[in-house]
């Protein structure tokens, strides 16, 4: 993250010339901070810059003193992570000089990237395949730019992040609730983001998987523990229909309390 904070001379809104419009700078700022990832990042490689908020001014008709601007830096390489820094340094201290205002750069280094193990990352891949079909299995869009706490854990210990997907249309009928294009399949991060609860029985299992794999042991078969995926060309609705009359009512594809327990060894 970093805090961008631009000093000037506050004054009144119709007498601009007493002042120094540390809102006309930090405008420029914003604009100027937009060619460091076009025109210094070598297009090799991948960076973000964002300004994700900007705070200046109490009334309508009072320039202020102070305008402070904060947002992310996003890159998969220390290298690029330190040109980024260097360059945003040069031109808050460039614009404000060209406007006589000052500015002062702060930046926090909060997560380091996320670099899966690939033996760990085919363990997942492959069980993926086992269980999902090789169809609903992706590296597609990757890498991605978000910032994660388990890096800490990929860069003490082996492992891998995996993401499962949330789309409306292949989920409906796993946990029954909400119906085709209820939702909307955007990012998280999002205003209108609505968390998609059919995924939840599908990562359930996978974990359930995963850990007996690498444990080496058998805790649930597939009749107590089954992962079926509705036919691309199925009927929803019908698939839906016809788990009921199968299962009974309200039971669902996967049932995460089996009716019975074998003896565990």
């Amino acid at each position: 993250t970093f805090t961008i904070t631009i000093t000037g001379k506050g004054g009144h809104g119709s007498q601009p010339q007493f002042a120094v419009d540390p809102v006309l700078t930090a405008s420029h700022v914003v604009v100027a901070l937009q060619s460091i990832v076009s025109r210094n990042v070598a297009s090799s490689e991948q960076a973000v810059v964002s300004v994700t908020m900007i705070h200046g001014g109490e009334v309508f008709n009072v320039i202020p003193d102070v305008v402070t601007l904060k947002g992310t830096i996003r890159d998969l390489n220390p290298t690029v992570c330190e040109l980024v820094y260097e360059r945003m340094k040069a031109i808050v201290a460039g614009v404000c000089a060209t406007y006589g205002a000052s500015g002062h750069v702060e930046f926090d280094s909060m997560y380091a990237e996320v670099d899966n193990h690939a033996e760990q990352a085919e363990v997942v891949r492959s069980l993926g395949v086992k269980l999902l079909g090789a169809n609903n299995v992706t590296a597609g869009g990757l890498p991605i730019m978000g910032g994660e706490d388990f890096s800490y854990f990929l860069h003490k210990v082996p492992g891998a992040f995996y993401f499962f997907g949330g789309k409306e249309e292949g989920l409906v009928g796993w946990s029954r609730l909400g119906a085709a294009g209820s939702r909307s399949n955007c990012m998280c991060h999002n205003t209108a983001f609505d968390f998609n609860d059919n995924v939840s029985p599908i990562a359930a299992t996978f974990f359930v998987r995963l850990v007996e794999g690498r444990l080496g042991v058998a805790l649930y078969d597939e009749a107590e523990l089954p992962m079926p995926l509705l036919a691309e060309d199925e009927d929803t609705a019908g698939a839906t229909k016809r788990a009921d009359e199968a299962s009974g009512p309200g039971a669902g594809p996967i049932s995460l309390q089996p009716p019975s327990k074998k003896a565990r060894k």
